[in-house]
């Protein structure tokens, strides 16, 4: 590049050569991640009321605390709206954290009643129940589809 290549009407450029100047990069302070695993089912899932339809594991990585407020998940079976209803996000000991009527179109988005903290390290088994009204013919296969859909922020944590 030259000055002579750069276009500033009457004004004088002149160019001067960068080699010392120091570099800076602006970037946030790490707060740390959670891991998403998606679990095989224990059973098939058939037609009934508090089936579970989908098995995930979290992790919290890095070196702070998560608190988890909403986990959104994609249906990519053939599944869709009242197919599954009364949708409920649990843990490995029963407690519900959100509730959903129904599917939206394929989408199931929990937002928690209050964010699940996970300690660093720490891994949460979480258990997605429905009652089931279709057929076998509709399929069920939940995904995250991309990193929003899981939104957690460094937790908070008094010790």
């Amino acid at each position: 590049l030259m000055a002579n290549d750069i276009d500033a009407g009457d004004a004088t450029v002149s160019l001067e050569d960068g080699a010392g100047a120091p570099v800076r990069r602006t970037v946030g302070i790490e707060q740390g991640s959670v891991a998403a695993e998606f679990l095989s089912l224990l059973e098939r899932v058939t037609y009934g009321n508090h089936r579970t339809v989908a098995r995930l594991r979290l992790t919290a990585e890095g070196a702070y605390d998560q608190a988890v407020d909403a986990v959104t998940l994609t249906n990519d079976g053939s599944a869709r709206g009242t197919d599954l209803q009364n949708l409920t996000l649990e843990t490995n000991r029963g407690q519900v954290l959100a509730r959903l009527s129904s599917l939206q179109d394929h989408r199931a988005p929990f937002m928690l009643t209050a964010p699940l903290t996970i300690e660093r390290g720490q891994v949460f088994l979480l258990t997605v129940r429905a009652d089931v009204r279709a057929g076998r013919r509709r399929t069920i296969a939940f995904t995250l589809e991309e990193p929003g859909d899981l939104f957690s922020h460094r937790a908070q944590v008094r010790r």
